[in-house]
């Protein structure tokens, strides 16, 4: 059996306990963050999605350019970006990063915060929605 630590880069410091603190995406925080994850021996961080969080490939973007080992575990919401573009997204951002972005599919996640971008699909259609985005874009990625 294999063990993966994975951790989180946040776009600012905050947590369950504490409020956010400072600009909403804080460069500084973010690299010290990545840092202290690569530091420990983290093999991934989550970079979460959410109605009220910056873009989540524009954060990997940034992690990307500041780490040297990390990988980057980029949460995706299928049916805010179609699949053929999320696909060239994710290939683009793992090439630049030599490999090391793995996507984190959010199928469920919160009724409420997936109404707040646009999302009022029931949970059976969103996740018959989700088959077939991951259809198409594993055919993106093996065409």
């Amino acid at each position: 059996m294999s063990l993966e630590f994975i951790g989180f880069i946040g776009p600012n410091e905050q947590s369950e306990s504490l409020a956010p603190r400072g600009p909403l995406v804080d460069n500084a925080f973010i690299k010290a963050s990545i840092r202290a994850q690569e530091y420990a021996g983290f093999d991934q961080a989550l970079i979460a999605v959410n109605s009220a969080s910056p873009d989540s490939f524009a954060l990997g973007a940034y992690a990307a350019g500041v780490s040297d080992s990390l990988g980057l575990l980029i949460a995706q919401r299928p049916g805010f970006t179609s699949p053929t573009l999320a696909a060239r997204q994710l290939a683009t951002l793992d090439q630049l990063s030599g490999g090391r972005v793995a996507v984190n599919v959010i199928t469920g996640g919160d009724g409420g915060d997936l109404q707040k971008d646009g999302d009022f699909l029931p949970h059976d259609e969103r996740y018959e929605r989700t088959d077939e985005y991951l259809q198409v874009a594993k055919q993106v990625w093996t065409s």
